[in-house]
């Protein structure tokens, strides 16, 4: 997100409930997660999904998560929003909250598949215009992790591999591009040194925080991100992402469906 908004979808019982058990008799699909980070991004994506309001799965009872749960075709879909801090009443954006809500969405549903939805910041430069859906390519890295350490600068970094959706992107005209996340809505100097370093198209703030829990958890994962704000036009980020905002969520709750049609129609989703 560039706040990054990530909107987790996730389709399934809890494990151990007896709709679970149901499913697993009757070998049904495995759902698929949307992960998202503020509800201002998810809510119009859920509602147009047709997803309806479900208790937390264990793992998660008592962490601040909200959960939806429908189906697409066959397949279970889950909705999950990292919820609100009750000290200041704003989303839980960031990198910590993502992590944590992608290993409850991951123990709490088994998805076969996770998708962390948002937005994000991007560069003109790049060829992006505000309101335009990217798709992940290439490894999700951190860009403000510096660790002038030896090897601990590149598990700084993070690289992480998701799926590729190269061929996702072509067959819906899609843009692809590399993200970058961090725990800052704006950014300095040494982060641009740094997004040009990482190959970055998109900046935002849960994406690799999702990816490295997904690494370890052997869970396949990719991100789709629409266009708040261009670092190099509009450097006052905040101003540019609260005017964007409507725009580039009302883009990304038009393509997500197709997005999540595609992929549940090919072997993203396995």
């Amino acid at each position: 997100m560039w706040v990054l908004s990530s909107i987790m979808i996730i389709v399934t019982a809890a494990v151990g409930s007896p709709s679970a058990v149901a499913y697993g008799a009757a070998m049904e699909r495995r759902p698929v997660a949307l992960l998202f980070a503020m509800a201002g991004e998810a809510q119009p994506v859920i509602d147009a999904l047709g997803l309806l309001p479900v208790a937390p799965p264990a793992v998660a009872v008592g962490l601040p998560f909200r959960y939806w749960s429908g189906r697409r075709g066959n397949t279970p879909v889950v909705g999950a929003i990292s919820g609100t801090d009750p000290r200041f009443g704003v989303d839980n954006i960031g990198l910590e909250p993502a992590a944590l809500a992608a290993f409850a969405a991951i123990r709490g549903f088994t998805p076969a598949l996770l998708i962390n939805a948002g937005t994000a910041g991007s560069f003109a430069a790049h060829g992006a215009n505000v309101g335009d859906v990217y798709v992940s390519g290439g490894p999700f890295r951190f860009h403000d992790h510096r660790i002038p350490l030896g090897a601990f600068a590149q598990y700084g970094r993070g690289d992480f591999q998701g799926v590729d959706v190269t061929a996702l992107a072509t067959k819906l005209g899609l843009k692809t591009g590399g993200i970058s996340s961090g725990s800052s809505l704006d950014h300095t100097e040494r982060d641009i040194a740094e997004f040009q370093a990482n190959g970055a198209t998109l900046k935002e703030m849960e994406a690799a925080a999702i990816a490295w829990v997904c690494t370890w958890t052997a869970t396949r994962f990719f991100a789709v991100k629409a266009v708040t704000n261009l670092l190099d036009v509009t450097p006052a980020s905040p101003d540019a992402f609260t005017r964007n905002f409507a725009a580039a969520t009302a883009a990304l709750t038009r393509v997500l469906p197709t997005i999540l049609d595609e992929t549940l129609a090919s072997e993203l989703h396995r």
